[in-house]
């Protein structure tokens, strides 16, 4: 099978995608309201005569899965979401939330977006999830032709796979004397030397194995472990991806209450210091009551997929992410929330909080965006690995590239949401059928995305709206006061939000988020027209027109003035000449009247327009943004 795959090309995977969706509809099943929803309307009690269809929909980030879920030709009734951090409050851009425009314009309700404080009950992570499982199950329950959608693999495996049985978690034992069993781990920790910024992968393995022996020494919280449980804990803390402490303490609460007896406070589980194993994979039962159709939507081409990501990264740091971790972290203690750990948001907090910073450090902000990038291309390959393994998943391509129209991504992903239409609907036996079929799309699909993967051993990240300036410097004049800190944020950097409010100025990003210790106009003075390491000069293209002219655009933005954002533009013919601009951009509208050549200053609120450019002085050696991509001089 594996050498007949090689020869298939993504060409190919398409018109197999287009023969399955001309396919007849004898294969489609009859949708209606009998069987779809667990109960009759006249008895709840009534046992179901049919499990609960629902289409679950995952994949990796940046694959369009949203947008595939908004159009199936059977709108569901309701779309809930299986997203990590989409889930709680007050996170928007490193959580890429759907806006309230958007929702408003799919005319699906959608559940589970921001449902969650940043800081739960207990600051575990366990319990959320465990909350969004609960609500979830309840909201499928409740309602008929529901959609859940979204990219986190555990959410999602919980629902397939059932909800692991872990104990849980109280900070004090019934037993020793009501010893603190938290303190004695969190000071096992600090004693074993923890520090979050400098630790190697042998480095952490060496720290984990300190935490250990700390734990166990006589006396301590685990110090009545035998051997056989101390090695198999000590394989658990290894393992633990590095420098996330979350982790690593949860591993020791789920030892110790194991090992204490406190276990059947989590789930009815039998505890004991030995004889037994601490991290067996033990689930609650699934819900049978459903029936599950998942989907993985599946990069047709994961070099694209990569080069995708990395545009995504740089847009959501365009965005203002920056300013959006500055402003949590002072504000909520973001950096101590079990969501900090979040990709987008663990990197940002890291550059926030860096050792020795220093202001417009250049090459701080490039190995912080190359991190962001990394770990969010790394993750979409665990996501593709985590459900290649799972063969009761429908692997379906989605093929889209950089550059396509809005019209050729929404053809795109409209082929994949026909895919689904049409198998969320067969019955049990053909649904087995088809992931099973050598010559399907499922394992069409899974066997060129595993053998791509050798292929990205070459892949280069690029920068695509983001670029460096040689010979930067940045300004000295630049005096910010300092917001208020958040009460009992005492861990938080101090230099937190004066470094949040810089590097939103750094990026060009300020969304006045972060802003509110200072006074607008006292911003717009100390900063109007100041350089910053994205550009030479605040000035971007515009095209003025049908004709070939080219004007100033200067403000506090690198990316398309927002709708609302005070701008300038000097449409004078000296400014022509004298920035020998070249290039254009896009049109646009200031207090509702267009711009037009040679009539001076326009100065305003940007109204519409999109796209954006750069410039590139006559006498060289500066950078360009051309069409959404830069190009170096």
């Amino acid at each position: 099978m594996h050498s007949a795959v090689r020869l298939i090309s993504i060409s190919t995977l398409i018109m197999m995608i287009i023969m399955m969706m001309c396919r007849p509809a004898l294969a489609f099943r009859a949708v209606g309201n009998a069987g779809r929803r667990r109960f009759s309307g006249s008895n709840v009690n009534k046992v179901h005569l049919e499990a609960q269809r629902v289409t679950l929909i995952t994949g990796p980030t940046s694959v369009g899965k949203t947008q595939v879920s908004v159009s199936l030709a059977r709108k569901p009734s309701l779309i809930v979401s299986a997203d990590s951090v989409q889930v709680y409050e007050e996170l928007t851009i490193g959580a890429n939330k759907p806006t309230e425009e958007e929702l408003r314009g799919w005319g699906i309700p959608h559940e589970l977006i921001g449902v969650m404080p940043l800081h739960p009950a207990d600051d575990l992570e366990s319990s959320t999830a465990a909350s969004w499982y609960n609500e979830t199950v309840r909201l499928l329950a409740d309602n008929s032709d529901v959609v859940v959608c979204g990219g986190s693999s555990m959410y999602v495996d919980w629902l397939l796979n059932g909800m692991p049985n872990a104990p849980g978690w109280s900070n004090k034992g019934d037993k020793g004397g009501g010893e603190d069993w938290q303190v004695a781990i969190d000071e096992g920790v600090e004693e074993a030397g923890w520090d979050r910024n400098n630790q190697s992968d042998v480095e952490w393995v060496e720290f984990t194995d300190r935490v250990l022996d700390i734990l166990t020494r006589e006396g301590g919280v685990l110090g009545t472990l035998d051997q056989g449980l101390r090695t198999e804990l000590r394989a658990k803390l290894n393992a633990v991806t590095k420098n996330d402490l979350y982790r690593l303490k949860r591993a020791v609460q789920v030892a110790v209450s194991r090992a204490k007896g406190e276990g059947e406070r989590g789930g009815g589980e039998e505890g004991g210091g030995s004889g037994g194993v601490l991290f067996a994979n033990r689930r609650k039962e699934r819900d049978e009551k459903f029936d599950f159709r998942p989907f993985f939507l599946c990069p047709a081409s994961r070099r694209e997929h990569f080069h995708l990501i990395d545009e995504r990264c740089e847009k959501m740091i365009l965005r203002g992410l920056v300013d959006e971790v500055g402003r949590l972290v002072v504000d909520y203690d973001l950096a101590n929330a079990p969501v900090s750990r979040a990709i987008g948001y663990r990197q940002t907090i890291d550059y926030l909080r860096r050792e020795g910073f220093q202001r417009g450090d250049i090459k701080a902000f490039k190995e912080y965006l190359g991190k962001f990038k990394a770990a969010t291309r790394q993750y979409a390959k665990q996501q593709m690995q985590w459900w290649r393994r799972n063969e009761d998943i429908m692997f379906v391509p989605v093929d889209v590239r950089r550059g396509m129209s809005k019209a050729e991504v929404d053809e795109s992903l409209g082929a994949a949401a026909k895919i689904i239409d049409r198998l969320r609907e067969v019955e049990a036996e053909e649904w087995k059928s088809e992931l099973a079929d050598d010559n399907g799309v499922n394992k069409v699909t899974r066997a060129i995305n595993l053998e791509q993967g050798g292929q990205m051993r070459t892949f280069q990240s690029r920068s695509y709206f983001i670029v460096r300036v040689q010979g930067w410097k940045m300004p000295t004049n630049i005096n910010l006061p300092t917001p208020r800190m958040a009460t009992g944020s005492s861990q938080i950097n101090k230099h937190a939000a004066v470094v949040a409010l810089t590097a939103s100025i750094i990026l060009g990003s300020c969304s006045g988020a972060a802003m509110a210790a200072v006074p607008p106009s006292r911003f717009e003075n100390s900063y109007d027209d100041q350089l910053h390491p994205l550009c030479e000069r605040n000035i971007k293209v515009v095209k003025i027109g049908k004709n070939d002219f080219r004007a100033k655009f200067s403000g506090t933005d690198t990316g398309p003035p927002g709708i609302g954002q005070k701008i300038q533009i000097d449409c004078s013919a000296e400014n022509i000449e004298k920035y020998k601009l070249r290039e254009w951009e896009f049109d646009g509208v200031i207090n509702g009247d267009k711009i037009d050549a040679g009539d001076g200053v326009h100065e305003g609120f940007w109204s519409s327009g999109e796209g954006w450019s750069g410039i590139r002085w006559a006498d060289g050696n500066r950078w360009i943004v051309k069409d959404g991509k830069s190009v170096a001089d």
